[in-house]
């Protein structure tokens, strides 16, 4: 599938011709349903963009997976250090997501504190004290590791453990009524550790509307669209496109047509409509978007592979026509299935792991 890049004078020219603001707003989707220029839906009419009249341009390669940029300079300061006390702040028992803090008497930005649960990597913190929140998906006890960096060198380590529980659980956030959550913010490259995963295509599509947005900056398009309106095909099935844990359904939302603008609910699920979101561990995440009414097929809590099926492709929230808009995105805060739709912290172009 070939994927349409538009250089910025040409975003610039469509911006000022359709009289729309220059930057996406940065508190809430509220309010722009009419001009569909919030994020995920007709945006700048790449609907009438056919795939076999999309242009490839890849402006540059994206970093392949590795460590986090550490400061190459920093070097330890003058003098002897004492990191003795470098130590877990960790509670007793937690319900998830839990917050995780390491301290130490050396406070200084250059320091770097990694974290982990029984070997497996939660995220890191810059600076001290260090802290976490990390949303775990399963109880029991877990033994945390943590490890102080200055620069490149490993200079302390703690450990700690435990005792994990989890929320209530839900199934689904069902609801008719509009949601509201922050336009997302732009992230650079692939996400860290995304190159190792197996992607494979969520969708079949007859068109493409590619992601569009500045590092740093709240995007323009937060995903892809996979568009397929041929009124021939009954349904179009939407599946992982990659293995991981389902932390997000939300329902009910409901469509005035499947192959013109929707005109019901178009603020309900924040504009995405019925929707999925996939933790795929490192805080990666996908999500799967506008899905038909009644067809989604898992609850959150239920472990999927690649390829498993979702639901079928719809036309619900703020939707021109049937198609799936696909995120890939990074959150360390976690989901919560028993609220309402929430952003991802940052969203990455899905091309850059071959969406």
């Amino acid at each position: 599938m070939q994927k349409l890049t538009l250089a910025p004078f040409v975003l610039s020219f469509l911006i000022v011709n359709l009289g729309c603001e220059a930057q996406a707003p940065t508190d809430s989707r509220a309010g722009y349903a009419e001009s569909d220029r919030a994020g995920k839906a007709d945006l700048f009419g790449f609907f009438n963009t056919p795939e076999e009249e999309s242009s490839s341009v890849v402006e540059e390669e994206y970093e392949d997976d590795g460590e986090q940029a550490v400061d190459q300079e920093a070097s330890l300061p003058e003098g002897d250090i004492e990191v003795n006390d470098f130590t877990l702040i960790l509670p007793e028992s937690c319900i998830s997501p839990c917050t995780i803090i390491a301290t130490s008497n050396m406070a200084h930005s250059s320091a770097r504190v990694e974290f982990e649960a029984d070997g497996f990597y939660l995220g890191s913190s810059q600076g001290l004290p260090a802290t976490i929140h990390y949303p775990f998906m399963s109880p029991g006890n877990r033994q945390i590791h943590a490890r102080l960096f200055w620069g490149q060198e490993l200079i302390a380590e703690s450990s700690g453990n435990m005792l994990v529980g989890l929320p209530e659980s839900c199934e689904s956030f069902d609801s008719i009524n509009p949601d509201e959550s922050p336009i997302q913010v732009t992230g650079d490259g692939a996400p860290k550790g995304a190159l190792a995963l197996n992607w494979i295509t969520p969708a079949a599509s007859l068109m493409f509307a590619p992601f569009a947005g500045n590092p740093g900056q709240p995007a323009l398009h937060e995903g892809v669209d996979y568009i397929h309106d041929d009124s021939e095909s009954a349904y179009i099935p939407v599946v992982a496109a990659s293995e991981g844990m389902v932390v997000y359904v939300r329902s009910g939302c409901p469509q005035s047509s499947m192959f013109n603008p929707n005109i019901d609910g178009r603020e309900c699920g924040s504009g995405w409509g019925n929707h999925v979101v996939i933790d795929h561990g490192n805080g990666i995440h996908t999500r799967y978007a506008h899905l038909a009414p009644g067809t989604i097929n898992v609850v959150s809590g239920q472990e999927v592979l690649a390829g498993d099926l979702l639901g079928e492709m719809g036309n619900t929230g703020r939707s021109e026509t049937r198609h799936l808009h696909l995120e890939l995105g990074v959150t360390h805060s976690g989901f919560d299935p028993c609220a309402p739709s929430q952003s991802l912290d940052t969203v990455h172009d899905p091309a850059s792991v071959g969406l």
